[in-house]
């Protein structure tokens, strides 16, 4: 046989070889994935014997307040939501609370009383969020989600229902209260500060904010009393969590899924999904300008969202035909590390535009309530921002579109505004808070 033939098959049974050796790498990796895939999903690891997560009971501020058994579910559509992304909408009073039956004294009692005294012994000392372990529990349990959104939808119709009733100050226990236990999704354990309670807490804010403002200028209470109550609103916002934690524990996620704490029987998988080059390769990149725009003004955080999503964007073609597979063939793990991201990486600029959103809001229920404060001390509107603050002893939050005051106006139909997202005023996007539009 001459040489060159004799080279020629050597060749092909040298990538013949490589061949079969590299299918059955793969083989082996898809074989070994399920685990993992399964905690990056939103399930548990696939341990042997693991039990199934059970739910974390809810915290002490809910106990016995919680909706009664007999209601039904409570529609979105009798919940105000004025200044959602989606489209806001206004629902009238009598409308939210045209469901409700006669309130029994027992259930009266417990919010007049229990409630209050539940949230402002709480305020006293705003539990702080828990640091963030280096690997996450897969399948520790998790807050029930759904409990949640039932407690703060229940609750903003009993602020209504107060409301209706005259009992201004009841009602607006209930509504702060509701703030609190937003706070309470994101700090009462660990889990809380994954994104998807980021995403619950931000919706159980906005139920609590939309109650104060759709109240704030027909409140009736001494002008102390409000002055009291934007104290405590105060409080709760500059207590409240940063974003950047539910971006380091969705940047801990997939290493964690893979760890032997939640895979005991180690696998080629485990070990790649682990490796700390191909993390800072891949995660690293992706979650660390997520971390660092939480610390920035919005219109920089909201460029630097869009261009982690660009990349997040280009994630979701992994699977399509291409000759990048002949990359992955010889580097699989890499095609695995790419394709776990692409199941668990959110989407950025949706978050960020509902956090900031958020925030605005409850930015804007606190400058409400001191402005109906000084309302009711002066019998009329202060001239300014400038006269509220001097007034108020403290200084207001600013319209975090633009880091600079709120827009105001003593008169009109534009009293208390933000400029939007675009930064401008008097454009399309200007979100006004009083006087709300019907």
């Amino acid at each position: 046989m001459k040489p060159v033939t004799k080279m020629f098959l050597a060749i092909i049974a040298l990538v013949s070889m490589v061949f079969v050796y590299q299918t059955a790498r793969i083989v082996n990796l898809f074989r070994a994935a399920s685990g993992g895939m399964s905690a990056v999903t939103g399930g548990a690891p696939a341990s042997p014997g693991a039990p199934t997560p059970s739910r974390l009971p809810l915290p002490d501020l809910v106990l016995g307040l919680t909706r009664p058994a007999e209601w039904s579910d409570i529609g979105s559509d009798k919940i105000s939501s004025p200044f959602s992304l989606t489209g806001g909408k206004l629902v009238p009073l009598e409308e939210s609370i045209s469901d409700m039956d006669e309130i029994s004294s027992e259930v009266r009692q417990k919010f007049e009383k229990e409630l209050p005294a539940r949230l402002m012994a709480r305020i006293k000392e705003l539990p702080k969020p828990p640091d963030l372990p280096e690997v996450l529990i897969i399948s520790a349990p998790m807050p029930d989600f759904r409990a949640f959104r039932e407690t703060a939808r229940y609750w903003y119709l009993m602020s209504r229902w107060f409301f209706s009733q005259g009992q201004h100050e009841n009602a607006l226990a209930i509504g702060a209260a509701i703030l609190l236990l937003a706070h309470e999704v994101e700090t009462f354990d660990v889990s809380g500060a994954s994104l998807i309670s980021r995403m619950i807490a931000i919706a159980v804010r906005n139920i609590g904010t939309s109650a104060i403002i759709e109240m704030s200028d027909k409140l009736k209470l001494p002008a102390a009393r409000l002055k009291s109550w934007t104290a405590v609103l105060m409080r709760l916002h500059d207590d409240m969590p940063g974003m950047e934690r539910a971006w380091m524990t969705e940047k801990k996620l997939i290493p964690s899924a893979f760890h032997q704490r939640n895979i005991p029987n180690r696998n080629r998988l485990a070990e790649a999904m682990c490796d700390p080059d191909r993390q800072k390769k891949y995660i690293d990149a992706y979650y660390d300008p997520l971390i660092e725009a939480c610390q920035r003004p919005y219109r920089e955080a909201m460029e630097l969202s869009k261009e982690q999503q660009k990349k997040s964007d280009e994630l979701q073609n992994i699977l399509e035909p291409g000759l990048h597979y002949v990359g992955y063939f010889f580097m699989p793990e890499d095609f695995f590390m790419q394709f776990m991201m692409s199941i668990a990486v959110p989407s950025f600029k949706k978050a960020f535009e509902q956090d900031f959103r958020s925030r605005l809001v409850f930015r804007a229920a606190i400058t409400t309530l001191a402005l109906r404060a000084y309302q009711l001390e002066h019998k009329s509107l202060p001239d300014s921002l400038e006269t509220l603050q001097q007034w108020l002893g403290k200084s207001l939050p600013t319209d975090i579109y633009t880091d600079k005051p709120l827009l105001y106006s003593n008169s009109g139909d534009k009293i208390l505004r933000s400029a939007g997202p675009d930064g401008l005023p008097d454009t399309a996007d200007d979100l006004v808070f009083m006087p709300l539009a019907p």
